[in-house]
């Protein structure tokens, strides 16, 4: 008995460590916001067809958060159906399915090489992945990116030669995706294939207003979004979970609700095609280790 008393006390100290750095990373302030052009051919045999989607980075000074636009655009709108079908009195507002959205928020620390992966899988699960350190080569190439002096850097990492530019007079070591660790910001960034590439759009500093950030909290600064909802999970539990995903989406789907109502919590409004989540993709920017 008494061992399993240990065993329950290191269990919550280890939970409430892990909350405290969660929580942490919760109040860093964005220092920029910086807007990507994301292209990916997902699958090999239709190389004519390339996803797009526009990203966001939320650049702080200590942490960094990758997160799709577009889903944040889907949020709003979702957010303003569900007011206007309630101002109307109807009380079972059924969602449409809007665009299909990157689903995965990565929240990087400059200081460590690991990352917390917050994603949506009928519910928003969270889990902490430990990365590889980039061996990036800095080249002498330089090119003018938005007005920006920027230079070329390359690495191999999971599986993948990248080139990306990045821009020293912005002194933050962030970038897309998992990209990061170079002396300054990474505004370009493409894989030898051309199947993977992030183009920058535009910077803004975070202190001015941002009409849709401005309406999504979360947002406001670099941390985990979606708090009081997101599950922790170890990667292999969500491995597990996502597999079952993908194998049969509906029931899955109706098995977290079900889950979800029973436990008396209100259902993730997450993102409303579940193509987002449900459907494996072929060629994965991650091939490797």
């Amino acid at each position: 008995m008494i061992r399993y008393l240990y065993l329950y006390i290191a269990l919550m100290i280890f939970s409430l460590c892990y909350l405290q750095q969660v929580n942490a990373r919760n109040v860093a302030p964005a220092v920029y916001r910086v807007f990507y052009q994301h292209e990916h051919i997902r699958d090999l045999s239709k190389p004519e067809v390339s996803y797009q989607e526009n990203m966001m980075l939320l650049a702080g000074a200590t942490h960094s958060l990758f997160v799709s636009h577009d889903k944040l655009l889907q949020h709003i709108a979702n957010q303003q159906y569900i007011a206007h079908e309630t101002s109307l009195g109807n009380t079972n507002v059924r969602m449409k399915a809007g665009k299909v959205v990157i689903p995965e928020e990565i929240l990087l620390s400059y200081s460590e090489d690991k990352a917390v992966i917050n994603t949506f899988l009928a519910l928003h699960y969270h889990y902490l992945e430990s990365l590889a350190p980039i061996a990036w080569q800095v080249q002498e190439d330089s090119k003018e990116i938005e007005g920006l002096t920027c230079y070329l850097a390359t690495a191999t990492y999971l599986g993948r030669v990248w080139e990306a530019w990045f821009c020293p007079n912005i002194a933050i070591p962030a970038g897309p995706w998992l990209l990061r660790g170079l002396p300054g910001l990474i505004v370009e960034a493409r894989d030898s294939k051309a199947e993977v590439s992030y183009c920058l759009i535009r910077i803004e500093s975070a202190d001015v207003p941002n009409e849709v950030i401005d309406r999504l909290e979360d947002y406001q600064k670099v941390g985990l979004s979606n708090k009081s909802t997101s599950r922790r999970l170890s990667k292999d539990e969500f491995n597990k979970l996502q597999e079952a995903a993908y194998k049969d989406p509906r029931g899955f789907m109706i098995a977290q609700i079900r889950s979800t109502q029973a436990q008396g919590n209100l259902f993730d409004l997450g993102v409303s095609n579940r193509l987002s989540w449900s459907t494996p993709i072929t060629n994965p920017i991650a091939l490797g280790e």
